[in-house]
Parts: C-alpha cells; sequence; structure tokens
C-alpha cells in the first residue's frame, strides 16, 4: 500500500498540489499497477464510500472501443479548495465520436488571476454559468460506470469526484500521460501541448476543455497506433528467430528419428532428473513438464514413492487422453533409453 499512500498524500496537500505542475502528479498515477483501484474522497477523514477510481488492466487501451475523453479547467491544483471552471467531454462508442458536452461552470468562488492567466476564464466569463448542483447529474449519468481517458486524468477525476458529492460507483481511466511515455520514449516533455507539438498533431492543445479532449483523443489514438506498430513488429522479430532457432535444429537433428518429438518424465529413475532430460534434448527431442495432447511419450520410472497428486497429474492425465485416442504413449525408462540410442546412431550416419 506505501505507493497508494504516496498518492492520497500528494493528492491531499495543498502544497504539493499548488506548487507542482499537473503532469508531477502523473509520476505517482503511472507507476499503479493496472487494474488497480483508488477511492478518492473529498474530506480529510477517509471514508468507506464513494467512487472507486480504477486503473484499465495493462494494454486494455489497445483495445478500447467506447469510451469518454474529458478535461476540466480549474480555479487551481487543490481539489479540497479549487473549483472546476469548465469540464467537456467527447464520447467515444466503437471508436467514432457520438457526442460532445462542454460547459463553463460558476465555481460560486474568485477565480485567481493565475489560473485566469492559464486558461483565460475570468470571473465575469462564469457568472451566469451553470453551478456544480446544475451539472452534477448530467457528469454522474454520463461518466459513472465508463471508461475515462484523459492527459494526467486521475487530476481531473479528483475534481469530478468532489462535484459528484460522494456519489457510489466506479470509472475506470487510461492516461494518455502514461500511454505517451510507453509509446514514445525519450521525449523532452510529456505535457499534452509540447506532445501536439513534437508529435505533430492535428489538434493543439489550447488550456481550454474542450480543444484538450479533442487533442487529448488524437494523442490516444497516435499512441496507441505506435504501440500496436511496436507489438507486430516484436511477434514477427520473434517469430523470425523462432523460425531462424528451428532451422538451426533441423539441421543439426534433421536425421534423427525423435526430432521435435515430445517427451514427459514421472516417477523415479535411478539417475538424476536433468540428465535424463538432457539425453533426449541431444538427439532433437523436446522436453515438457506437463502432460497433453501434444506429448508424445510419457515416460515412467518408479511410482511407489508418488503421492497420489502427482500421479493423477501425469499418470491419470496421460490415461485420459489415451482413453481419448490421443497420441500419447507410456514407455519405460529402459524403452527410453534404448530409443535415444537408436537416435545418436541415425545422428552418427
Amino acid at each position: 500500500m506505501g505507493l497508494l499512500d504516496d498518492l492520497a498524500k500528494a493528492l491531499k496537500s495543498p502544497t504539493s498540489r499548488q506548487n507542482a505542475p499537473k503532469a508531477d502528479i502523473g509520476e505517482l498515477v503511472e507507476s499503479i499497477p493496472s487494474g488497480s483501484c483508488i477511492r478518492i474522497s473529498t474530506g480529510i477523514q477517509e471514508d468507506h464510500t464513494g467512487l472507486e477510481i480504477c486503473k484499465l488492466p495493462k494494454r486494455g487501451e489497445l483495445n478500447l472501443k467506447d469510451y469518454y475523453v474529458l478535461d476540466v479547467e480549474t480555479t487551481g491544483l487543490d481539489r479540497q479548495e479549487d473549483r472546476i471552471i469548465e469540464i467537456a467531454w467527447l464520447k467515444v462508442q466503437d471508436g467514432t465520436v457520438v457526442d460532445s458536452f462542454t460547459t463553463l461552470v460558476n465555481p460560486e468562488c474568485r477565480i485567481p488571476p493565475s489560473a485566469s492567466r492559464i486558461n483565460g476564464i475570468c470571473d465575469k466569463d462564469v457568472t451566469k454559468s451553470p453551478k456544480y448542483k446544475d451539472i452534477r447529474e448530467r457528469v454522474k449519468s454520463e461518466l459513472v460506470g465508463a471508461t475515462v481517458v484523459g492527459h494526467n486524468v486521475t487530476f481531473d477525476l479528483d475534481f469530478v469526484k468532489c462535484l459528484l458529492n460522494e456519489a457510489e460507483g466506479q470509472i475506470t481511466y487510461a492516461d494518455t500521460l502514461t500511454l505517451a511515455r510507453r509509446a514514445f520514449p525519450g521525449l523532452s516533455s510529456y505535457k499534452l501541448e509540447n506532445l501536439c507539438k513534437s508529435l505533430n498533431l492535428s489538434q493543439q492543445s489550447s488550456h481550454r476543455a474542450l480543444q484538450d479532449v479533442a487533442s487529448t483523443k488524437e494523442l490516444m489514438e497516435v499512441c496507441v497506433a505506435e504501440l500496436k506498430r511496436k507489438d507486430a513488429a516484436e511477434k514477427a522479430k520473434k517469430k523470425a528467430e523462432k523460425e531462424t532457432a528451428q532451422k538451426e535444429r533441423q539441421r543439426r537433428f534433421g536425421k534423427s528419428p525423435l526430432f521435435d518429438v515430445s517427451f514427459v518424465f514421472t516417477g523415479e529413475f535411478g539417475m538424476d532428473r536433468v540428465a535424463m532430460e538432457e539425453l533426449a534434448r541431444s538427439v532433437g527431442a523436446l522436453t515438457k513438464s506437463a502432460v497433453t495432447s501434444k506429448t508424445d511419450y510419457l515416460v515412467v520410472g518408479k511410482i511407489a514413492n508418488l503421492p497420489e497428486w502427482a500421479r493423477e497429474r501425469k499418470l491419470g492425465k496421460a490415461d485420459e487422453l489415451i482413453a481419448k485416442g490421443c497420441k500419447v504413449k507410456k514407455i519405460s525408462k529402459v524403452q527410453y533409453l534404448d530409443m535415444i540410442a537408436q537416435a545418436e546412431r541415425a545422428l552418427r550416419m
């Protein structure tokens, strides 16, 4: 729980939130294990109800089709003191934007000049805008129970939690900050506006919510495409390596009658089990730890001292497969050593 405790302290601390840029909190968020949940509470005392914020399982972003892209602008970085002054999202279904929402929000407090300098939103802009109570149900009905994508999105969800006023439920999230670091390691900056420039995105960040969700959606798509490309390249590399290794095995052991024949061992043999297995590999055979439908031979030694569960795990499985007509055969140590000797003679010819 140490990592989550550190994150909770960072989220609660007015000093850390005021002095650190939005992306810095993301350093902690990125380290949360995939599938983990954190519970965000609006008060200093922890409650046992509320909204769970859960990280999407690892690599789940690569197949994500239905989600919301979210961004909020706020009066500051302290969730206990600051408020949302603009919120926007895009609703994506099967990869296509089907709906959008944006509104300025009256925070019912003054907007500091420091915030206005960043997003350009002033007190006069939000005087007639809806308040928290006016948009609460819309936000709840759309986002609770959904997957939300955003750049350092736990910051945005932190404020959404306060807006929802202890609503029950769960929001799963995917963070484009984390995705960008995985897809494009080594960049000098991972701030949204800098990523838009360095990756030549058509949408640029403006520190206004609707524009930033458009930028984030494009960033999400670019990151996913790059990660899929890397996956495909890695699979192709492994396939090529496997094919090269198989060709080398074919060159060395192609004459062996046991080439690529699969052996599994059970029981005691009066010699080291590793040495028994190495004999098979030395003539091009394969050794496995479990009996499956692809097993050719189960080599059976003395089984008197094996517990019942150990007998069932291999012998029982072999009997079951044999009854179904599978190719697996049970042989003794003597039969096995004779097969090895024949293979060795074939390789010397």
